[in-house]
């Protein structure tokens, strides 16, 4: 199993994040594009490539198992859809570095992600 340490797994998991973010908002609340990138903070075509999964495949695996775990819940997609940047921004964070998103890079990606304590 390949060990992955803080700064790896946070460069899979905020991304992940995003994509679950940004499938959530577009399905849900039917919002385009530009309205997503500036509600995320992020480009339109990062936003694109998330839509079309055109993103890297360990994105696409966790983004879709964060949406699917409640990882990104409502509580997410409300702060996103009113633009309240700095809520979101804060549990976007927390999101991607809390227990459940490691779990889910062990389960979904093979990978023991450590810890500096």
């Amino acid at each position: 199993m390949k060990t992955a340490n803080c700064s790896d797994l946070m460069k899979l998991s905020i991304p992940a994040v995003r994509y679950a973010l940004a499938k959530g908002l577009s399905e849900r609340y039917g919002m385009d594009q530009s309205r997503i990138a500036l509600s995320l903070g992020i480009t339109q075509a990062a936003v694109n490539k998330y839509l079309s999964d055109k993103c890297s495949a360990n994105i696409s695996k966790l983004g879709k198992a964060a949406y699917a775990s409640g990882i990104v819940g409502d509580d997410m997609l409300d702060a996103a859809s009113s633009a309240d940047t700095k809520k979101l921004n804060r549990m976007i964070d927390r999101a991607a570095s809390g227990k459940a998103m490691i779990d889910l890079v062990g389960k979904k990606l093979g990978m023991k992600v450590a810890l500096l304590a």
